[in-house]
């Protein structure tokens, strides 16, 4: 308890409270204080990040059978924090994953990613159905899209 300890003890106690309360000093664990603490929050430069994973940043929508989607996919190359590594060019390539017997088409697939973005055009799907997903993928990254639907 603060007030069973000798004096100089307890005001040692009490000015690392108030310090650890403040987050504003270092102190050592003798009490003594020994400089500014200055919280700095650094952000790494993307062009350096590793690529970690693969995100749509634009879901495709769907469309009638063999017609162009509305909306067509974008994907980014991130790092593990999900910041776009815009040094990647890496090739990415887009697959059907549901239902079987449907075939996806792209004006170009894969398409390589520019600053980190593969932007894909003309992409559609040939059958009608529902609950269709794409898959981007380039070497062991992978992203699954949001479901959408094919009309007839």
């Amino acid at each position: 308890m603060l007030h069973d300890e000798p004096p100089k003890r307890r005001l040692g106690r009490l000015r690392l409270c108030l310090l650890q309360n403040q987050h504003d000093r270092d102190v050592h664990p003798d009490g003594e204080l020994r400089r500014p603490f200055v919280r700095r929050q650094h952000k790494l430069q993307q062009n350096g990040r590793a690529a970690a994973q693969l995100a749509f940043t634009t879901q495709p929508v769907g469309s009638t059978g063999g017609i162009p989607f509305a909306t067509q996919p974008v994907v980014a190359v991130q790092d593990a924090d999900g910041n776009t590594v815009t040094s990647s060019a890496a090739p990415i390539t887009l697959s059907i994953t549901t239902p079987a017997g449907a075939a996806l088409t792209c004006t170009a697939n894969p398409q390589n990613a520019v600053s980190g973005v593969a932007t894909f055009t003309g992409c559609r799907v040939d059958k009608k159905g529902t609950h269709y997903t794409l898959t981007a993928g380039s070497g062991s990254l992978r992203a699954v899209s949001s479901e959408f639907n094919i009309k007839p």
